[in-house]
């Protein structure tokens, strides 16, 4: 929440700024992000109190592997980072609408009525780069987000804008193939990176103590071959959870993949929560889109800083960025000797 001395060692070199985005205030008094009415339990600030999820995330990005020796660092641990918190503890004033709000609680009523709103605070910063773990599940639908995040990448044409592309993943059937048409919002917009998760490459899991008790996706969510499945170990194959496409206007998204499950990064000194896996004090593993979008977001911010330093390429944009991601990735071919519920494919 504050850079000082109880920040994580591996991030304490790197931001350029820390904001605490307010609640906007069409959501106060409104029914807008499950409020029926709310206000603020205080002014909590920045601190990552609840899952511990920003703190992880930005450890993808940039962490530079202080607290381990170097063995634990991001993908780009030299970049610079502008935080805009966007989770808020809300006392409710009546009663919510959704289902699971406890009060008070922890929501993300931080985000503006605008999203392009974000995109200009981080473009006043001179950020290239805009990596968003976060969304709603809209079943591909393209919703005003959506729209809105397009605006913003037509208005910031030099910064890549990245959205996880959500975890409704499902066997609905339990048949051993995902469901198909689960990208959220706002990752169903044209012009953002969507991301999606593919199991990472690890071959040794803990095998106790995980969220998931034992490492395989589980027959409970799955029909057979996922269900007896590891979580990691095979890269060619999307993580079950991982949301799929195609949209509803049936454009192809995730537009790219990248490893999300047993991701080991930096832990948040302001919570109790162990993620997955708690692997020492100091990092905790963690999986989901939103695992594989900040990894992205250090390869693009590392790619940017190739073609600007080394190709002479003075601004580049976040399209060329996206050709160069699309022309140079390397088509999944799935597992389970089949491409379609292996990485998803129609």
């Amino acid at each position: 929440g504050v850079n000082n001395t109880n920040m994580h060692p591996d991030l304490r070199d790197h931001f350029a700024g820390i904001l605490a985005v307010p609640m906007p205030q069409s959501t106060q008094g409104s029914t807008n992000n499950c409020a029926s009415t709310c206000s603020y339990l205080y002014d909590d600030g920045a601190a990552d109190e609840d899952s511990g999820h920003g703190t992880h995330v930005s450890g993808s990005v940039l962490g530079d592997g202080t607290t381990s020796s170097g063995a634990i660092v991001g993908a780009a641990p030299e970049a610079r980072l502008l935080f805009q918190a966007i989770e808020i503890e809300v006392n409710w004033v009546s009663a919510p609408t959704c289902s699971g709000c406890t009060n008070p609680g922890f929501y993300f009523v931080g985000i503006p009525d605008d999203l392009g709103d974000l995109m200009e605070m981080a473009a006043e910063n001179n950020s290239l780069v805009h990596t968003n773990s976060w969304g709603s599940n809209a079943a591909g639908a393209y919703t005003t987000s959506s729209a809105q995040a397009d605006t913003a990448a037509m208005n910031h044409a030099n910064m890549s804008i990245l959205f996880a592309a959500g975890n409704e993943g499902e066997d609905s059937t339990l048949n051993g193939e995902i469901d198909l048409d689960s990208i959220g919002s706002p990752a169903t917009a044209k012009n953002v990176f969507t991301v999606g998760a593919s199991e990472n490459d690890r071959l040794t899991l803990p095998t106790s103590g995980s969220t998931f008790n034992t490492p395989v996706w589980g027959a409970s969510d799955y029909g057979s071959p996922i269900s007896t499945d590891t979580q990691a170990g095979q890269p060619e194959g999307m993580a079950a959870f991982s949301s799929r496409g195609p949209t509803h206007d049936l454009r192809l998204k995730p537009d790219f993949s990248a490893p999300g499950t047993w991701i080991l990064s930096s832990s948040s000194r302001s919570t109790s929560s162990n993620g997955w896996l708690e692997y020492d004090s100091d990092y905790v593993y963690m999986g989901g889109t939103s695992m594989a979008t900040p990894l992205t977001a250090g390869a693009t911010a590392a790619l940017l800083q190739h073609l600007k330093t080394n190709v002479g390429h003075d601004d580049p944009s976040s399209a060329l960025v996206k050709a160069i991601f699309a022309a140079g990735a390397t088509d999944m071919v799935g597992q389970y000797s089949s491409n379609t519920n292996g990485a998803g494919e129609a």
